[in-house]
Order: C-alpha cells, then sequence, then structure tokens
C-alpha cells in the first residue's frame, strides 16, 4: 500500500515480445483499395485517330453481323473493344454503320429482320450502303439458308418490295451467297427449277431483277456442291 501523499512513480511496461508494436504490411491491402474508375486510355486519343482504329478492327474482325432474331436490333462484332464502354461501343457501332461490311443469314428465306434494320436506319446510314447504280467499298451480304423445300412466299415479299421506290433501301446492292458446303436436294432443285420458270414471266423491273440475282446465288450454289 502506497502511503497517502507519498509520489507515485509510474514504471513503464516493457511490450512482450508475443505482442509486437508494429503491424506486418498486408500484401493483398493495395489490390483492396478502393481507386477512382479511369477512363478508357483509347479515349485520351484524338477522334480522328480512334476512327482509324475502329476502321482497322472491323476490317481484320470481319466487319458486323445483325441477328436473324427479329427482336434483336444491335450490331454484333467479333472484336472486344465495343465492351470496353459505353462511349467506345458507340463510337465504334456508328463508325461501323458508315464503314463496315454487314453480314446476316436469311433462313427459309426470310427477310423481315433485313427489313426491320433497314426501316430503323437514318437517311445519313442509309446513303453509306453500297447501291446498285453506285457501288462502295464497303459490302452488305446475305447468306441464303434453304430450310427444306423452298418457301415461295418470304422470296416473292422480298422481290415485291424491291420494286416499291418509297421503301427503304430497295436501291442497296445486296450480295447473296449459300452456306459453305450446302447441298442442293431434289426438292429444292424442283422449287428453283418452278422459281426459274416464274422469273421468265415476271414483268422486266426491279422485282425481276432482285429475283433473278437471288436465283442466280442459288444456281451457282448448285453447281459448286
Amino acid at each position: 500500500m502506497i502511503p497517502s501523499g507519498s509520489h507515485q512513480t509510474r514504471l513503464a511496461v516493457a511490450p512482450s515480445p508475443r505482442s509486437p508494436t508494429t503491424t506486418t504490411p498486408d500484401p493483398t491491402a493495395a489490390t483492396r483499395e478502393v481507386r477512382p474508375i479511369r477512363r478508357s486510355f483509347l479515349l485520351d486519343i484524338p477522334p480522328e485517330l480512334r476512327n482509324l482504329i475502329y476502321e482497322a478492327v472491323l476490317a481484320s474482325t470481319g466487319g458486323a453481323q445483325f441477328s436473324a432474331n427479329f427482336h434483336r436490333k444491335d450490331l454484333c462484332f467479333a472484336s472486344a473493344l465495343p465492351r470496353t464502354n459505353k462511349q467506345v461501343r458507340w463510337e465504334f457501332s456508328t463508325a461501323a454503320l458508315s464503314i463496315a461490311d454487314i453480314h446476316t443469314i436469311a433462313p427459309h428465306f426470310s427477310f423481315r429482320h433485313i427489313v426491320a434494320f433497314l426501316n430503323r436506319l437514318q437517311d445519313v446510314d442509309l446513303r453509306t450502303l453500297p447501291t446498285l447504280k453506285l457501288p462502295a467499298q464497303r459490302r452488305v451480304v446475305i447468306e441464303l439458308i434453304p430450310i427444306g423445300p423452298l418457301a415461295p412466299l418470304f422470296l416473292d415479299r422480298w422481290a415485291t418490295r424491291a420494286a416499291h421506290p418509297t421503301k427503304k433501301g430497295t436501291e442497296v446492292n445486296f450480295e447473296y451467297r449459300l452456306p459453305e458446303g450446302y447441298v442442293e436436294d431434289g426438292a429444292q432443285w424442283q422449287r428453283r427449277y418452278e422459281w426459274e420458270r416464274q422469273m421468265t414471266r415476271m414483268t422486266p423491273g426491279r422485282a425481276r431483277e432482285e429475283f433473278g440475282r437471288i436465283l442466280e446465288a442459288l444456281r451457282k450454289g448448285s453447281t459448286e456442291s
């Protein structure tokens, strides 16, 4: 017991060797540190140079594709560049509409998704597509996917639409082709033969011309198989 009024001396307690006063640095702390999101370095480049990059990427990755799914409206790309961020996606898609080759398929000769795509295009974008009178460097390729006996209804509608100059895209130079390895069966040959006879009875004009270009692709595919 310390006598009342006496001077109390405070003794410093030495730290225990088992309880160090210093903390060992956590090697994972830097990775857990919350940092502000940085913009893509691509956006630091002048827009003119970015457009050249987009053009080169589109040319080397096959251009743009749009789905035969009627409800899907966006262009699709093989490159991962559009997934960088929203601004790059918008710029890349805008560039694609102006300069890229565009590919799609027409299963069972259904062109509804192509019509929907054309109707959504603004006039400035529509004018960048190659036309029959003014071919451009880019291409719009439709791969025909015959399934079973060839159905004339969709093809007739597509050809008839081409005869209406007020419809969007009726002057676009579409390139038609068949899937690699396509083999024409008997039912498809019979339908193509009937279409050949039907074309001879059609009035000369855009409908007959577009009808004939599709039949030419079918003939070429049958001779190459």
